[in-house]
């Protein structure tokens, strides 16, 4: 059989074409999607979800969600239909794209590492505690729930840890945010725990299609933190930056072409570096540069992708935004010559 790869896999090069420093009206932006191909939604913490063009450096940006309405914006999900805000502990939020209704509801789950949405669905890489307290007694760390108009529908587990129940894996290391979920708008699904080896494919009823080794891609794919560990990273964020700064990591999961895309970032003495790697039928792509300069060490990326464009935010993960080196960017990629 012939196998024709989606044609950007081979391309090597991406260019800048939209480029700026973000206004202190939002010091904490943590998410991005594309919601035009002239404008993305950023998610920026307790002052809640922002649009902002991608065309004019000067834009202001526009208030989409309060803060008020939510309680924090670290992850963001655009649907066809909705808007959907989440944290990692705390409500969901979500709001028809067409402006009519916002809802704000508790979900039950002990942790929300990522999430995305297609049509009506949320998907949610995390792990719940029943009602007595006992954490993912039946060993799920990805989830899914539905969206019917202003009710939340039951969490359905999709994907289970390999521990079993009490998912050890998920409790200690979601501190971390290893791990990253992503439609891929083709009724399927890509998911890299980072808690757990392996990536992968689901379909809309979480069959699992595919899986893609990540050892080979020499990024931290599991968890092996004690509780000693644990308990020192679970604080204040420094600990935390120094341990991800000793290792290769993933900090998103893309879908471009109907494949996942994995953001893998790189630390190094100048501050880390970023590169592509697509998970196709035929394996791994070959590693595509990020062109992105020089950054704060304890940088991080969040992205989004639209048609040949790839959204990028660029944020430093400190104690206060003073601590930074640099403002938090944003950053517009596309593939050279289209």
């Amino acid at each position: 059989m012939l196998l024709v790869l989606a044609p950007w896999v081979g391309a090597a090069n991406l260019e800048t074409v939209f480029e700026r420093s973000l206004p202190a009206s939002m010091p904490w932006p943590l998410d991005v999607r594309f919601e035009t191909a002239g404008s993305v939604v950023l998610g920026a913490g307790r002052n809640g979800v922002f649009r902002l063009s991608v065309k004019d450096e000067a834009a202001h940006p526009e208030v989409v969600v309060r803060g008020e309405d939510v309680t924090f914006v670290s992850r963001l999900a655009l649907s066809e239909r909705w808007l959907v805000a989440g944290t990692t502990f705390g409500p969901l939020g979500w709001k028809a794209r067409d402006g009519q209704g916002a809802y704000r509801e508790d979900v039950p789950m002990a942790v929300i590492m990522d999430l995305d949405a297609d049509g009506d669905e949320v998907w949610m890489l995390g792990s719940r505690r029943d009602a007595e307290g006992r954490w993912a007694p039946e060993g799920a760390i990805l989830w899914s729930v539905e969206l019917d108009g202003a009710k939340l529908g039951t969490p359905t587990p999709r994907l289970y840890a390999d521990s079993g129940p009490g998912a050890e894996e998920m409790a200690r290391c979601h501190i971390l945010e290893l791990g990253a979920v992503r439609s891929l708008h083709n009724g399927r699904w890509a998911v890299v725990p980072g808690v757990q080896p392996g990536a992968y494919l689901l379909d809309h009823d979480g069959k699992i299609l595919r899986v893609w080794q990540t050892e080979p891609l020499g990024f931290a794919d599991h968890c092996d933190l004690d509780e000693k560990e644990f308990l020192r990273l679970n604080g204040e964020p420094g600990p935390r930056s120094r341990w991800l700064n000793h290792r290769r990591t993933l900090d998103d999961v893309l879908a471009w072409d109907g494949w996942p895309a994995l953001v893998l970032r790189q630390p190094g003495d100048d501050g880390p570096r970023w590169e592509i790697v697509v998970l196709t039928e035929d394996g791994p792509s070959k590693p595509i540069p990020v062109p992105l300069g020089t950054v704060g060490p304890n940088a991080h990326l969040r992205g989004d992708v639209l048609g040949n464009r790839i959204a990028l935010l660029i944020v430093e993960y400190e104690e206060s935004p003073q601590a930074r080196t640099q403002r938090p960017r944003l950053v517009v990629l596309q593939r050279k010559g289209e």
